[in-house]
């Protein structure tokens, strides 16, 4: 699956590997990827960038957790309309309330197959044109 416009997708996790991996799938894929490590980066290129869309891990270092930055997110009027998939080894994520509760648009459990990563982006960026 290829993205029809370049979108900027914001990658949000502390781990280079996962930056880099999903970084290459979806600049393959036609997006054009930014990154963030950290809650305060994330949020800070959320303002930013107002990104198509935004992978976020749960856990991240500094205080600010991806649940955290999520609920920042959606609770701004601004910025509440930008599609928000966690993407986390952590079982918080399995879990429909707390995706309730901080807002997610999506979740993804790690280790997730490129082709589902690339599809749900895909599905929040048709839902927007």
């Amino acid at each position: 699956m290829t993205a029809t416009l370049t979108a900027e997708v914001l990658i949000v996790d502390d781990e280079d590997g996962m930056l880099r991996i999903l970084g290459i799938i979806l600049e393959r894929a036609g997006f054009k990827p930014l990154f963030a490590r950290n809650g305060k980066e994330a949020l800070d290129a959320i303002k930013t960038y107002r990104p198509g869309v935004v992978i976020l891990d749960d856990m991240l270092p500094g205080g600010i957790t991806g649940g955290d930055v999520c609920a920042r997110v959606k609770e701004d009027a601004r910025l509440c309309n930008i599609p928000i998939i966690m993407h986390s080894a952590g079982v918080k994520i399995q879990s429909r309330s707390y995706l309730r509760e901080i807002g997610a648009d999506a979740a993804l459990f790690k280790p997730c197959h490129p082709t589902r990563i690339l599809e749900a982006i895909n599905g929040f960026l048709a839902v927007g044109a």
